[in-house]
């Protein structure tokens, strides 16, 4: 067994979503609801000033919910990977805050940068500094998805923030070690054929094959997402991954 297979990432492979010609052309996905606020905020690394995008679904100042705070997955895949959220409060009125970290989909892009500038201390910085300028950060919850759950625990573990009331940690492994154990379980169950495509390009470093892209679409229709059609919204997040794959390559 090769121990180092890596099923492209916790969210979705960028390489796997490009055997999809129509993602080029996806209509952008956007929730505009009454009430929404979007907008940058100013994120100082060092002497260097970086803009974070985040939007706002609710109101912050409710004093019924407490706002919830999501992180995305990837590393790399942007916050329409997760856009569903907004049902919390378009049904329960709970305010959400989605936003895009750093390097990926509307925030500052970083394609210059090197690998050791990508680290949990930048990710962790910029949650807080967007909690300060929100105004929130001594009240609110917080749910981390994939690789956002891993941030997110992380964080927690070593930040110990006051503020944090309620912790969400979705489909996030708490250990990558086991998680790529299961992953390579996972591959067992593949037909034959598919194993030995996956395992020899892996092996190679030659994921960009077609044969590579097709049993790799076959593992994540089985594992990743069962749905007949992909969702929009996580299409949309593939797409804008794959096309600054900065921070995932890094991370």
């Amino acid at each position: 067994m090769v121990s180092d297979f890596r099923v492209g990432t916790l969210f979705v492979s960028p390489r796997t979503l490009r055997l999809s010609p129509t993602l080029k052309h996806l209509p952008r996905v956007t929730m505009n609801p009454v009430g929404a606020e979007e907008g940058f905020l100013d994120f100082k690394v060092s002497d260097e000033v970086f803009k974070t995008w985040y939007k706002v679904f609710g109101d912050l100042k409710s004093t019924q919910h407490r706002p919830l705070v999501a992180l995305h997955g990837g590393p790399g895949a942007p916050h329409q990977s997760i856009l569903s959220l907004v049902d919390l409060n378009t049904k329960y009125d709970v305010p959400i805050v989605l936003y895009d970290q750093i390097g990926n989909g509307n925030s500052t892009h970083l394609k210059e940068k090197p690998k050791d500038f990508w680290s949990f201390d930048l990710f962790m910085d910029e949650l807080d500094n967007l909690l300060v300028q929100l105004g929130i950060s001594n009240n609110y919850n917080l749910l981390g998805h994939s690789w956002g759950g891993i941030l997110a625990a992380h964080y927690v573990a070593h930040k110990k923030p006051e503020g944090l009331k309620r912790l969400v940690l979705s489909n996030a492994p708490a250990s990558m070690d086991l998680w790529l154990k299961r992953m390579n379980q996972l591959l067992d169950e593949m037909p034959r054929e598919d194993q030995e495509i996956l395992r020899k390009h892996e092996a190679a470093g030659t994921m960009d094959s077609e044969e590579y892209h097709k049993s790799m679409h076959k593992f994540h229709s089985r594992y990743t997402c069962r749905l007949t059609t992909t969702p929009v919204e996580l299409q949309q997040a593939g797409r804008l991954l794959m096309s600054d794959p900065t921070v995932f390559e890094a991370m």
